[in-house]
């Protein structure tokens, strides 16, 4: 089974890095940089009728489409029931109500505020 990575955020410079050392993790994985959350969306919905990993690393704030607005969205659309898809929020918010927010969230599997670490990627690749 391939894995896939969606890196769902608007800064091209975090969204690089984090190729790279996803890359220097585990090269076979497949990454996909969304900048803002529609095109995550739209990057998503059509490997949803794979049977492939996929992982979802999800900004809040950003623009067009914020990461609360893709919880929104993946809720109301079913989404989130997709039993091969884990959503890991990564934000340098470091407010306690966002993290509590993203715990109201069912398919949040964790809250990660940036930067990540090897070590984080590493659980989350896991």
């Amino acid at each position: 089974m391939t894995s896939h990575i969606l890196i769902i955020d608007d800064d091209a410079i975090f969204r690089l890095l984090i190729l790279k050392l996803i890359r220097g993790i585990d090269d076979k994985v497949i990454c996909y940089q969304c900048e803002n959350g529609e095109v995550g969306l739209k990057t998503l919905e059509p490997m949803l009728s794979s049977s492939d990993s996929i992982i979802v690393l999800l900004d809040i704030n950003m623009p067009v489409l914020n990461g609360w607005e893709v919880l929104d969205q993946l809720e109301k659309k079913k989404i989130d029931k997709h039993k091969n898809l884990t959503l890991y929020i990564t934000t340098s918010s470091i407010d306690e109500n966002d993290i509590l927010k993203a715990e109201q969230h069912p398919i949040v599997k964790k809250f990660y505020s940036k930067p990540l670490s090897v070590q984080d990627l590493k659980s989350i690749l896991n």
